[in-house]
């Protein structure tokens, strides 16, 4: 890759002495003869056809007719005359669109040495005058035009594929496929053209030639035109593009700030209903199911739930001794080990300290709550395995179910009330609660027995 600058540099000067020393020779052996007026009208039609490039859209090429005029020059005064306008040609085109001396040069010569190999194609299959075959129509001069046009064609676009693909590095294929290929529409319709011009020129004088001009320059105005809407058009739809990418970019972020408030106001709510520590329902959450347990219970005579107000035993001694950390993690696992007891449809829910509160929606019977309880004590009782010890613990459970005009706080109060008489009737056990068990509690039921600390509490067990 580092040498094909060097590379480049040897291939055009290559070119350009090549081409250079045909226009010599060509313009050397040039007959004064055939330097007539009409050729003089010629070349200057061609240097101002150069002058004026149709930009073809997409592809960021141009072409001009100074090709088919070219053409019409080997057809009508022979390979020296054609190989000198080609050249004056390239060099006029290129002062156009380039200020550097190597590109003009390269240009120049790469015309010169086309239009030359292409006569002398042409003077090798056809002989040396193209122009017998112009008068009476022979299906040879078909033959001749598509011959005239491919070298041209290949010679040109080649060359030109060469210089740029040692420029950009690309393949050469590749760089002529994607550059050069489309051009060779242009050299079989110039080709075709100047047998035409020719043929009109042998019957009807030069004036055939003169009448190519304003016919040329109102296409090439035209076109102009045309493509100067088209880009405007382009524009104006690039533009539209812009906007719609624009305005669908503006919705997408609204859509991502909309997402990011709900899950925000979705964290925030599930936040405030539910337990910092275990993740579990808090006191809020729970008794907002409880209360609809209870209103369904006032519709639905069948309805049937229970209220279980469960409190650790041993949990401050496991909280002093071990440190807080052990009492979060004991509270943790007792958590999960009371939801893995329950149905998806009832609810575990911390309190606060060591006290959680679960709620049996839709029982089948009394019984059911009693298993359950037996159920949890069991589980509870379990050891516990934390970072660096075991915990012991113990659980006290009361029960309190619908009653005819129970209220939420009612009835979690008379669960409350009957975990105090378990742990009074010797803990690790459960209490159903009955009205007797307000006279025995030395506190109002439902109200916390705990002073917060940290993550967890400290209890007056």
């Amino acid at each position: 890759m580092t040498n094909l600058p060097c590379y480049r540099d040897w291939f055009r000067l290559t070119i350009i002495v090549s081409g250079w020393l045909l226009f010599i020779f060509a313009a050397l052996h040039l007959s004064p003869a055939k330097v007539d007026v009409h050729f003089m009208v010629l070349a200057a039609m061609t240097m101002a056809a150069s002058q004026f490039a149709v930009q073809l859209p997409s592809i960021g090429g141009r072409i001009t007719v100074a090709d088919t005029l070219v053409f019409l020059a080997l057809l009508l005064y022979g390979r020296e005359a054609a190989v000198v306008l080609a050249a004056l040609e390239g060099l006029s085109s290129s002062l156009r669109i380039s200020k550097k001396p190597g590109t003009v040069l390269f240009n120049s010569a790469v015309m010169s040495a086309s239009i030359f190999m292409t006569a002398g194609a042409l003077q090798l299959v056809f002989g040396p005058s193209l122009a017998n075959y112009l008068r009476p129509f022979k299906g040879s001069l078909v033959a001749a035009l598509c011959l005239m046009a491919l070298v041209h064609y290949f010679v040109n676009s080649w060359l030109v594929s060469i210089d740029r693909s040692l420029k950009t590095g690309s393949s050469l294929t590749t760089t002529w496929r994607e550059h050069y290929l489309w051009t060779s529409v242009t050299y079989f319709a110039g080709a075709a053209a100047a047998a035409l011009i020719a043929r009109l020129m042998m019957q009807f004088g030069f004036f055939p030639v003169i009448l190519t001009t304003p016919v040329m320059a109102i296409v090439y105005f035209t076109y102009q035109t045309y493509m100067t809407s088209v880009q405007a058009a382009a524009a104006q739809a690039k533009q539209a593009e812009q906007y719609v990418e624009e305005q669908k970019r503006q919705i997408l972020e609204l859509e991502m700030t909309r997402k990011e408030l709900h899950e925000s106001r979705e964290h925030f709510r599930n936040a405030s209903l539910h337990d910092r520590l275990t993740g579990l329902p808090n006191r809020a959450l729970f008794m907002d199911r409880l209360t609809m347990a209870v209103d369904r219970a006032k519709r639905t005579p069948d309805y049937l739930f229970a209220v279980l107000f469960v409190d650790l035993d041993r949990f401050k001694i496991v909280n002093d001794s071990q440190g807080h950390l052990a009492g979060d993690q004991l509270l943790i696992k007792v958590g999960e080990r009371l939801k893995a007891c329950l149905r998806p449809t009832d609810t575990v829910a911390r309190l606060g300290g060591d006290e959680f509160a679960l709620l049996l929606d839709d029982i089948a019977g009394f019984s059911s709550a009693l298993t359950t309880a037996q159920r949890l004590l069991a589980e509870v009782s379990q050891p516990v395995v934390l970072e660096s010890s075991e915990a012991f613990t113990t659980a006290s459970i009361g029960i309190a179910f619908k009653s005819n005009d129970c209220e939420a706080e009612t009835i979690l109060r008379d669960a409350d009330a009957a975990m105090y008489q378990a742990k009074q009737n010797g803990k690790a056990r459960y209490e159903v609660f009955d009205n007797a068990m307000h006279s025995l509690t030395p506190y109002q039921a439902g109200q916390p027995r705990i002073m917060e600390d940290s993550a967890n509490l400290t209890l007056a067990n």
